[in-house]
């Protein structure tokens, strides 16, 4: 038990007890007694179960947050009455590790899921909803076994840094796009709004970045409105992220494009040309539930070179989508 309340002062007092928790339930597995004895009640309180369950407790997540309670969505199969948690977040330092919010003890068991007490948040962070929570004593038990310290994170390997790719299904408008020819070749394009879909390949930098390769279709084959130039986009950006992974998170972006523009020209006339282009995009990614699924809402400008003064596909872009993280 000291040295159990040892570890758990170091975790109390430094943002530096991350860990990789991963690596934590392997060497559990292998040394960890199937029973720990919590620390117990309060004087005045009930007598409280404190037998924690055999077999390693798995990641709950927090379902709903007030500012006295945390629900959790394990229920009375996986959580003891008066059990303590740690609340964990997941670290800015790279995919895998997590940094402690605070603390909560159970205090009301159901079927679906628990209500426990908040104890404890550390300085400058709260707890939010889709956050991690572990059973403070198999967290105990496990590090005090393995006699691993938790005041230094685990070694840097290479390609730590990368993180979850994801793939996205995309569909949106262009506004003001000048892409509805005239009666002639020599008059610029009428500016109208076309429809546009796509698909995104993206991949998770170091946690608050991402690289994205999209692939987008827009103009004449979609048949919106009076567009009469199909544009075939090529476009790599790069996202900063605000927020930690598994919550609601804005971000914003820039990157560069290579477009190919087509139209069904009189003969004689150039149909097709390539032209570079620019973007500039703000989004908000919405998680739905915890099976990797979410939103996407995305709004900005894409600058593409004029074709001979005559066709211009810039346009103000607003785009929804849905993608997984793979």
């Amino acid at each position: 038990m000291a040295m159990m309340r040892t570890t758990e002062d170091k975790l109390g007092k430094s943002s530096a007890g991350t860990l990789t928790v991963r690596s934590l339930f392997v060497v559990g597995l292998l040394v960890m007694p199937t029973s720990v004895t919590a620390e117990g009640p309060a004087e005045g309180e009930r007598s409280l179960s404190t037998a924690a369950p055999s077999g390693p407790p798995g990641l709950l997540y927090v379902i709903k947050v007030t500012p006295a309670l945390v629900y959790l969505d394990g229920g009375g199969s996986a959580v003891n009455m008066g059990e303590r948690f740690l609340i964990l977040r997941d670290s800015d330092r790279g995919e895998g590790l997590y940094d402690k919010v605070g603390e909560a003890r159970v205090i009301r068991l159901f079927e679906e899921f628990s209500i426990a007490e908040i104890l404890s948040v550390s300085a400058g962070v709260e707890i939010e909803v889709l956050q991690r929570a572990i059973s403070a004593a198999y967290w105990e038990a496990m590090v005090s076994t393995a006699a691993m310290p938790v005041s230094s994170p685990p070694p840097w390997k290479p390609g730590a840094a990368l993180g979850q790719w994801s793939i996205q299904l995309l569909g949106g408008v262009g506004l003001q796009k000048g892409i509805d020819l005239q009666d002639t070749i020599v008059t610029p394009a009428r500016e109208i709004t076309d429809a546009s879909a796509g698909v995104r390949l993206g991949r998770t930098v170091a946690s608050k970045f991402r690289l994205n390769l999209t692939l987008r279709i827009s103009g004449d084959p979609l048949q919106a409105g009076t567009a009469d130039v199909t544009q075939l986009s090529a476009e790599l950006d790069g996202h900063y992220l605000f927020n930690h992974p598994g919550s609601v998170r804005p971000w914003v972006g820039i990157g560069a494009g290579l477009h190919r523009l087509t139209w069904d020209a009189p003969a004689g006339a150039e149909d097709s040309a390539d032209k570079a282009g620019l973007n500039a995009m703000g989004g908000l990614d919405v998680p739905l539930g915890r099976n990797g699924w979410s939103l996407m809402l995305e709004g900005g400008y894409q600058g593409v070179v004029q074709w001979n003064d005559i066709i211009d596909a810039s346009s103000i872009r607003v785009h929804v989508g849905i993608g997984k993280h793979l």
